[in-house]
């Protein structure tokens, strides 16, 4: 039988993975702090709703894992499939502020912000179809094919964009976190749940998208800068513009 990181209150009442709720105070404080930072560094705004979305995310994962023992089934099947959703949405929204870099897309424009709302749509549509059918295949392609197609097309762009700014891509290094985090993720595949002192699995994995979002912070804010902008903006911007 499975020892959970658990604490009793009362004589039914069951909280499960309690460390999540440090992480969960320390994933919004990260939150706000990468938010404040990067206002000061780039006007793509689109990066400052990663951040939004990151602290949100947190707090709907720690709910559904922290009240997985109770009776509310059905509250906590809908927290969890917006836990798992959000997780989606962040790595589209970045991959977005990546084309925006590149000036081809205004993320303030109306064209621009009516085709983000399809793939964002669409995942919306295939996470709820996953929840209520538990499909193992649309869970592995939600969980680990998406993730794992943005993540390089998202790299590819940043790529491009660190060439054309003249910015040493030795800074995409503050990334690997991302990269540790898409491989633990995959070693959860399993029932390889353990629980040593106060941490889980589950508290591992949290903190691991902590460090990811504080890594993917300090790469955007090193490699975001006016003059960075101004240097691509010199090549035609508005030819470029695809949105």
């Amino acid at each position: 039988m499975i020892e959970h990181c658990d604490a009793t209150i009362g004589s039914h009442f069951i909280l499960q993975d309690y460390f999540l709720l440090p992480i969960l105070v320390l994933s919004i404080f990260v939150a706000i702090k990468s938010y404040q930072l990067l206002q000061k560094k780039t006007r793509i705004s689109i990066y400052n709703s990663v951040f939004f979305f990151f602290a949100f995310r947190a707090l709907m994962g720690t709910i559904a894992y922290l009240f997985a023992q109770t009776n509310a089934h059905v509250f906590i099947k809908i927290v969890f499939y917006i836990y798992c959703y959000t997780g989606n949405l962040m790595m589209v929204l970045a991959f977005f502020g990546g084309l925006a870099d590149l000036g081809l897309i205004q993320t303030h424009s109306k064209r621009a912000s009516d085709f983000m709302v399809i793939p964002c749509g669409i995942l919306a549509v295939l996470w709820f179809s996953e929840s209520l059918s538990n499909t193992p295949a649309l869970y592995i392609i939600l969980n680990f094919v998406v993730p794992a197609v943005i993540g390089v097309a998202f790299l590819v762009v940043q790529i491009i964009y660190l060439v054309r700014s003249r910015i040493t891509p030795l800074h995409l290094l503050w990334l690997l976190p991302t990269v540790a985090l898409f491989a633990y993720s995959i070693y959860n595949i399993g029932d390889n749940y353990f629980c040593v002192v106060f941490f889980s699995i589950n508290s591992v994995q949290f903190a691991l998208v902590c460090l990811a979002v504080i890594c993917f912070a300090q790469y955007a804010c090193l490699t975001r800068n006016e003059s960075a902008y101004s240097e691509i903006g010199s090549i035609n911007y508005e030819e470029r513009l695809l949105f």
